[in-house]
């Protein structure tokens, strides 16, 4: 089976438009006013008081037919300036990371490759500029779970097992799937795959690569493409390469190609 790939539309861009919703406390913490001072969001109570709201996100989408297109969708830091950015939602976080999952039928076994891109802060101490490139993919053979979840599954306990990785430290998972099943993995109610709950260190965001509005769409884009040119790759070969592939509990075989640029 091979996963179909929309065309990316060539015609007049369509009017974005942000969506921001919060969750605010009780009491005197419920606020009756909203504005905006500079490009930071102030909301304050009935008394002129300044509050916080408990929790927030913020959508770029665009209105269509069937219903509105999601182009991404962020968990707001609460300890934190609140602004019209999903970029700007990325600067509490120490390591970025975007995956994105292809699925296409190569000889006879269902391939998925998941294309993981790795973004470091220019300057740590401003994080105003984020540099993105692909480090590494995940080939999986005929997986026995949806192939996404597998791809976070595997990356997220990967990053788990990594010694660099300082658990005092923030992730940024960026992702293009699964949409109406990111809130409750986020609060933790349901797991990524088995019993295995998204760590209280890493936060998901969602992106499309279907735009190029910002830094979170254009990681989950460089993702997509380096997967794509990888399940090409195989595509070449008459029989698969075995070499280097371990065995899973969730799929049949796997292994981590890394990226050589």
């Amino acid at each position: 089976m091979q996963r179909k790939r929309k065309k990316k539309s060539s015609g007049p861009e369509k009017p974005r438009k942000v969506v921001l919703q919060f969750q605010m406390g009780d009491g005197e913490d419920i606020a009756s006013s909203i504005r905006i001072v500079g490009d930071e969001i102030i909301f304050t109570n009935k008394d002129g008081k300044r509050v916080f709201p408990r929790s927030g996100t913020i959508r770029n989408e665009y209105d269509r037919p069937k219903g509105p297109k999601v182009l991404s969708s962020v968990s707001l830091q609460m300890n934190r300036p609140l602004r019209y950015s999903p970029d700007d939602a990325l600067r509490p976080y120490d390591t970025v990371l975007a995956v994105d999952s292809n699925i296409r039928n190569i000889n006879g076994l269902e391939i998925s490759v998941a294309g993981v891109v790795a973004g470091k802060w220019r300057d740590p101490q401003t994080r105003t500029v984020l540099d993105i490139g692909p480090t590494q993919a995940l080939e999986f053979r005929n997986a026995r779970c949806h192939p996404d979840f597998l791809a976070w599954w595997y990356l997220l306990k990967g990053v788990e097992q990594n010694p660099e990785f300082c658990k005092g430290g923030r992730l940024a998972l960026i992702v293009d799937s699964h949409l109406g099943d990111l809130p409750a993995i986020q609060a933790r109610e349901r797991p990524i795959l088995g019993d295995y709950y998204l760590p209280d260190w890493c936060t998901i965001f969602y992106a499309s690569d279907a735009a190029v509005d910002g830094v979170v769409n254009k990681a989950l884009r460089t993702a997509d493409r380096f997967a794509t040119d990888l399940l090409d790759q195989l595509g070449r070969y008459a029989v698969l390469p075995d070499s280097n592939l371990g065995e899973s509990e969730h799929c049949e075989y796997f292994h981590l190609w890394s990226y050589v640029g």
